[in-house]
């Protein structure tokens, strides 16, 4: 083999190299792109009380709301909604957290024992995923027209006023 041919294929090679290294360049800009994206659709939605430890975060583009932290959850509402119309004595402002309306999934973190007075007149909301740590379930999920089935985790000990 001559020179000038080992040179040719010396060349051929490096610009091979080239080309699958600006193509892998390409495709983890892309995939960065998407993530950076993904992350601008992920609005944090919440007027959490400054004493609550219950965050929500909102995916607009899936439509999904997560709901994590530890304890009870209590008085998450549409944003439409107010609260005036509850029974008896209706939260306080600075207690109330209000989601978008648009919530079409709901997924509970692990974490979560309680959930009293949510989730009530979310029209859009089809699935729900409950954490194992879930016990008890009061006042909650009412008027949710597109939700048509619910599977409860095991140690869920109490239902209370629930339909949909």
């Amino acid at each position: 083999m001559t020179k000038n041919a080992k040179f040719k294929k010396l060349l051929v090679l490096v610009i091979a190299l080239i080309a699958i290294f600006v193509s892998v360049l390409i495709v983890n800009a892309a995939h960065i792109d998407e993530q950076v994206n993904d992350t601008q659709n992920q609005t944090e939605v919440t007027d959490t009380a400054s004493d609550s430890n219950i965050s929500t975060y909102f995916h607009e583009a899936s439509g999904t709301l997560i709901v994590s932290g530890t304890g009870a959850v209590e008085y998450i509402y549409p944003r439409a909604e107010g609260v005036d119309d509850m029974v008896g004595d209706p939260p306080l402002a600075n207690e109330v957290i209000k989601v978008d309306t648009s919530v079409k999934h709901l997924v509970i973190d692990d974490g979560i024992t309680a959930i009293h007075n949510s989730f009530n007149d979310l029209q859009n909301l089809k699935t729900v995923s409950f954490p194992d740590s879930l016990e008890e379930i009061s006042e909650s999920f009412q008027d949710c027209d597109k939700l048509t089935s619910l599977t409860f985790p095991r140690k869920l000990e109490f239902i209370y006023k629930i339909s949909f």
